[in-house]
């Protein structure tokens, strides 16, 4: 019962977010006004509407698809820190560092990793998945409903 319950929030969140995007499409193509309130539907807006309802399906079904959780890039200064604690612990030898005797970057220490944009790369990355998986479902969703139609029809539960 939990797990439908979160299922059916998921859903909804997603619908509202699609539902948004929808509207913006709408208001860039002039089938959309306020003043007065008028919506033009036609062959696109009804396209739009059957994706609006099934991308967050696609979403719910295909997580790791849209937002995978293992991406991580390395910056060049992030390789760069790398390298040189690696240069710095190939050459300590017969124990010749000691606490009084080693120097160290006072403000390397300061965070846990160098100040960078490797997050940034993370996070772009999985918008472009994102943008990119979305732009692919809505291109050929008429593939996915013409399957679930023949689907239907051989069940004989459309007739």
């Amino acid at each position: 019962m939990k797990s439908a319950v979160v299922l059916v929030a998921r859903y909804i969140f997603y619908l509202v977010g699609a539902v948004i995007a929808l509207g913006l499409v709408m208001l860039f193509q002039g089938t959309l006004t306020f003043e007065p309130f008028k919506v033009i539907v036609s062959g696109s807006v009804v396209y739009f509407i059957i994706n609006t309802f099934l991308i967050p399906i696609y979403r719910i079904l295909n997580p790791k698809k849209i937002n995978p959780d293992e991406t991580r890039f390395e910056s060049y200064k992030d390789r760069a820190m790398n390298l040189h604690h690696q240069d710095r612990q190939m050459q300590h030898r017969n124990n010749q560092w000691s606490a009084n005797g080693v120097t160290a970057n006072q403000w390397e220490y300061s965070w846990d990793t160098t100040q960078s944009y490797s997050g940034l790369a993370d996070m772009g990355y999985r918008w472009g998945v994102g943008l990119l998986i979305n732009a692919l479902f809505i291109l050929f969703s008429p593939v996915f409903i013409a399957y679930l139609v023949v689907i239907l029809r051989s069940s004989n539960v459309m007739q």
